[in-house]
């Protein structure tokens, strides 16, 4: 019964280690993500601008 507990309670702190870094990476993605789509739409909007201030 002890060794079962042993087993349970360990696997259950690497459940929570695993969490944890589940919840950093996937802020960290979500970040990053953020980020390239805002650098994605001023890049657009540059080359947009640039578009059109060489069409005048």
């Amino acid at each position: 019964m002890c060794h079962v507990g042993r087993k349970w309670c360990e696997s259950s702190m690497v459940n929570s280690v695993y969490v944890v870094v589940w919840r950093k990476v996937s802020y960290v993605i979500r970040l990053g993500r953020n980020c390239c789509i805002s650098t994605w739409i001023a890049i657009k909007r540059q080359i947009h601008n640039t578009n059109l201030s060489n069409i005048r």
